[in-house]
Formats: C-alpha cells, structure tokens, sequence
C-alpha cells in the first residue's frame, strides 16, 4: 500500500458505490472524511444521513453533513422551474453536478481544510503529458461520465472517482463489504431526488401559477385544439397529450412565447442539426473544427456521429445521421473514444 497521508473528503450515501470508493481510497493510503449533501428536508434525505454515518461508523472515518438547501433551491431547482416555464425539459441531476456535487463541494472541502474530493461515480479522471482528462468508466454499462462535462477543467486536478477503474457492479459490492455492512436492502436511486414519485407536473404546481395554456397546432400552423400549460409536455412526448387526431402525433416543438405546441408524425421528430449554449470543453488540445465525434442527445441515448462549427457563443452541430426526438433543455454530449471532450445545452 502506498503511504498517502493527504486527507480526502469524500460525498458518502451509505450505498454501495461511495462505501466502495471509501474503502479504495482508504487501501490506497488516503485519509477519508466523509460527507453526506443535504439539498432537500425530507425522510429520504434523513435516511440516507444514517446510512452514510453507519457507514463511515464502520469504516472508522469522520462524517460531516453539508447543508446546501439553500444553494440547491436558488441554483438547481430554480433552473428546473425557469426551464419548464420557457418549454424547456432540463434535466437537473445536470446542474446539480455542476453547482452542488463539484463547486460547492469543493468549496466546503477546502473550509475544512481539505483539497481534494472524491465521489462513487462511475467515470475517471486521469493526468496525461501535463494535462488533465475525464474519461468514461471502464464499466461502461454504468458509465456517468454524461454528468460530468461541465466541471470547471481547473478542478480536475482536484476530484479523484475512485471507482471509475472497475469492471461491474459485483466488483464494487465486493469491495463495499470489505466494511461489514449489510447492502441487502439499499436500492439504487433512480428518480429525481426532490420529486416525489417521479411526478414533475404536481411538483411545479407549487411553483408556476401563471397560465402556461396554449394551442395545440400543427406543423403548417393549424390551430388542433387546446393544451393544458406548456410545462406538462416535452418534445417526443405521444402519451397523454388529450387530443384525437386520427393517428399518432408527438410533439414536435415547444415555443413558450406564444404557447403554441407543435404535433407532428413520427418522421416530424427527426432533425439533423442543433445548436448548444453554455457548452464546456473539457479535453485540453482538440480541434472541435476538424474532428468526428460520437455524441449522446440524453444520458440514455446511444451514441451518434457528429461535427462541430463554432458560431460565437455557441456550437452548432450536425448529426451524420438524422436523430430523434433532439430535446430542447437537455445536454447534448460529446466523446473522442473514451475521452469526454464536453457538452452543452440544446438550444434550438
């Protein structure tokens, strides 16, 4: 084992995969402090502070709770709520992982003391010639390395994902028990944290009360019938639209100014193009100009081939082959092989 007394603050769930980071870099000499993300005041939230302080109990490490409601209401939530209003469909595990789990992270780290910080994501962070390179984990299947293009590249220097090198799930639920705790009934978190029962629409009543009602309209303009609030649908969208027109239609785009909702056929959906803002570039030395590269619209998209003109602020790319259902909201993200070059959001 290799002597590392540097101390290393690590966000701990009590599931599976931070229990197994935490025991990798115990083994590889670091100095644990674990610490658990309070973004919500719910049961849930309570439940996992007691796993993660059972487990970092186990482990014999120190354990903190950092209280980042307020931050995650102003930045998270509502980006969230702004996004629907406008026809938007974001996706907010996004922008937690840029605001909440490697900014203000970081941030508390460095109050305690600590410079640097790890969690039990599926991705890898690795020093080359000089430079730094996020790349995706060697289990694929699990790979989150989606979540992670907009890290500020000066920080990655600083986060080490510990798990990123293994191979399975079994692997790291055999490292985990290397603490002594019981993961029999620890289910993997698959919902949005602050939703509950994955219901968004009753969720944002809470927050919009101004009416978001429109027309449903076809793609020459033809006015088809009403909606019920542009913030109840999204681009794909077939189910529940609460209009017959024969056969099906989707909704092919969302313009919050007028609140008209375009329906179209199912060859309506695809588009070959797009433009993305606010995009991070992560890979030090690349051409975005002259390169090929596999891109992923959504976290659970496969991979399309794609080029890159830059126009001012932001990129316009092209897809080699028409894709569906390109989401105006979401994070369109690009590789070169295995390594994460960025990412952006999906703008027109």
């Amino acid at each position: 084992m290799s002597i590392k007394k540097e101390k290393v603050l690590l966000g701990m769930s009590g599931g599976i995969d931070s229990t197994a980071a935490a025991v990798i870099l115990m083994e590889q000499g670091y100095q644990v402090v674990g610490a658990t993300f309070k973004v919500i005041d719910n049961e849930k939230t309570d439940q996992t502070i007691k796993d993660a302080q059972k487990a970092c109990e186990k482990l014999g490490i120190e354990h903190h709770v950092l209280d980042y409601i307020d931050t995650f209401e102003e930045t998270v939530i509502s980006d969230f709520v702004d996004k629907y209003k406008k026809g938007r469909t974001p996706n907010p595990c996004v922008k937690c992982n840029k605001e909440i789990k490697y900014d203000e992270f970081l941030k508390s780290a460095e109050k305690l003391g600590i410079h640097k910080i790890a969690t039990g994501q599926y991705g890898r962070i690795v020093g080359e010639d000089g430079n730094y390179y996020v790349k995706k984990s060697v289990n694929e299947k699990k790979d989150q390395s989606y979540y992670l293009y907009n890290i500020k590249y000066v920080n990655l220097k600083n986060i080490l994902l510990p798990i990123g090198e293994l191979d399975s799930k079994s692997e790291a639920r055999e490292i985990a028990s290397k603490s002594g705790i019981d993961f029999h009934s620890k289910a993997e978190s698959q919902d949005i944290c602050f939703i509950k029962d994955g219901n968004y629409q009753e969720f944002l009543k809470n927050y919009i009360d101004q009416n978001l009602e429109g027309n449903f309209i076809d793609t020459e303009g033809n006015t088809l019938g009403k909606h019920k609030g542009i913030q109840n649908y999204t681009v794909g969208q077939r189910k529940g639209l609460g209009i017959a027109l024969g056969e099906p239609h989707y909704v092919i785009d969302i313009n919050y100014q007028t609140k008209d909702i375009t329906l179209g056929l199912k060859e309506d959906l695809y588009s070959s193009e797009c433009i993305l803002r606010e995009f991070n570039i992560l890979h030090p030395d690349i051409d975005l100009e002259n390169e090929e590269f596999n891109a992923k619209v959504r976290y659970s998209h496969k991979e399309e081939k794609i080029t890159i003109k830059k126009d001012g602020d932001n990129l316009i790319i092209k897809f080699k082959n028409p894709v569906r259902a390109i989401t105006l909201g979401q994070s369109l993200v690009f590789y070169k092989e295995d390594y994460l070059v960025g990412g952006g959001i999906i703008d027109k």
